[in-house]
């Protein structure tokens, strides 16, 4: 089990396209400080594998000087502290602040196309096989959540193979 902490958009991009349960096939389990807690709920019923931890030690200066939300930055000073091997964010300021404190980081598009080159996705935008529940109707594509591009860039983007022979890191 790998252990990961997320902020609040990865968890609610994933809920608005039905694809929580890809956290789960991928990491396990994950872990958010409380302040994630109260920005996802009650919006999205988090799951028992979704655990809430509170942080023991005050966060570093670097966070506190950032102007971030309180979501990012008490994932940001969690996944320091836990030493987790993944931080799941998609605000580009605090990607790029966990960066520099030496925490890999993954956002919802790679944690998608990481779900699809696992095999945990049968298609983007179709129903998955790790998902229990059953079908209610016609399932938006994933990529109808982001309307600010163009769904045929999304559509075409992702149909794409990398060339043989290209690795990808594990």
């Amino acid at each position: 089990m790998t252990l990961v902490v997320s902020d609040a958009s990865p968890l609610i991009a994933l809920h608005q396209i039905d694809e929580l349960e890809l956290l789960r096939g991928l990491f396990g389990e994950a872990v958010i400080p409380p302040a994630v807690a109260r920005e996802v709920t009650p919006g999205v019923p988090l799951p028992p594998w979704v655990q809430t931890r509170t942080l023991r030690q005050p966060m570093a200066r670097e966070i506190l000087r950032a102007s971030l939300g309180p979501g990012e930055s008490e994932a940001i000073g969690l996944a320091q502290e836990i030493n987790a091997e993944w931080l799941l964010v998609d605000d580009r300021a605090a990607r790029r602040l966990a960066e520099g404190l030496g925490l890999a980081v993954a956002g919802t598009l790679g944690l998608l196309v990481r779900g699809k080159e696992k095999g945990l996705l049968d298609k983007l935008g179709r129903a998955s096989r790790h998902s229990s529940a059953p079908a209610s109707g016609p399932r938006r594509p994933w990529w109808s959540a982001f309307s600010a591009t163009p769904v045929r860039a999304h559509s075409e983007a992702l149909t794409l193979e990398e060339p043989s022979g290209s690795r990808r890191p594990a």
